[in-house]
């Protein structure tokens, strides 16, 4: 990208390779710290550049991610030292599933999963933390600001379903043999066991409404799950 600076200097920029990792759960920062680095500060989006196994690497605490999430961006040709310093320090590998309960329970959807350019941001539950009422233009602030002017009603709304019964991403939810939504993620819970998270009528999105999801009986519970 070609722009020019206050002189009229030309100035270009171009994205820099970078291959991305993370560090979940409560003991992120301590096994951060056991490979040599100092967490950033505590609040979300804070950021440290610091070294791992002698690589330059950038931490982000991210809140688009679960578990208190550590972003580490490091160089692609760093990435397997800094993977292997921190399996040293006590880090361990998380399959697809384990990530998906732990998101679910927190209530964390993912762009391009559950979130898609078909919702609206009131749909998700994500309104308080990003919008800013605030701020000046930006993409999809008209639409936003319609709904808030409106009372921020909308049809459907993300939520958590208890199951009986494990499900798949997509499984229709219905109520009374009538479908009112669908699951967008499921995934099975150590502690809470069939779990999913997916949109609902607003008629049907109320905490404790039964529903059923592929003929066996659920439960909509709030997001992130136990609050």
């Amino acid at each position: 990208q070609l722009v020019h600076s206050k002189d009229g200097t030309p100035v270009r920029f171009a994205s820099r390779p970078v291959a991305i990792q993370a560090l979940l759960g409560p003991d992120a920062g301590q096994t951060l710290a056991e490979a040599g680095a100092t967490p950033p500060e505590a609040a979300p989006q804070s950021h440290r550049a610091v070294e791992i196994a002698g690589q330059a690497v950038r931490i982000v605490r991210a809140t688009d991610l679960p578990g208190g999430a550590l972003v580490i961006h490091v160089a692609p040709e760093g990435s397997e030292a800094v993977t292997e310093a921190l399996r040293a320090s006590g880090a361990g590998s998380l399959d697809r599933s384990e990530f998906n309960a732990m998101r679910i329970e927190e209530g964390r959807p993912l762009f391009g999963i559950d979130v898609t350019e078909d919702n609206l941001l009131h749909e998700t539950g994500l309104l308080d933390e990003y919008h800013s009422a605030a701020k000046g233009c930006y993409v999809g602030q008209e639409v936003v600001a319609r709904l808030e002017a409106r009372g921020g009603n909308v049809n459907k709304l993300l939520r958590g379903l208890q199951l009986t019964a494990p499900a798949a991403a997509g499984a229709a939810i219905s109520a009374a043999g009538q479908p009112v939504g669908r699951i967008a993620s499921a995934a099975v819970s150590q502690q809470r066991g069939p779990i999913a998270m997916g949109y609902l009528h607003r008629n049907h999105a109320a905490p404790g409404t039964a529903v059923e999801v592929a003929g066996a009986k659920a439960t909509v519970v709030s997001l992130p799950m136990g609050s």
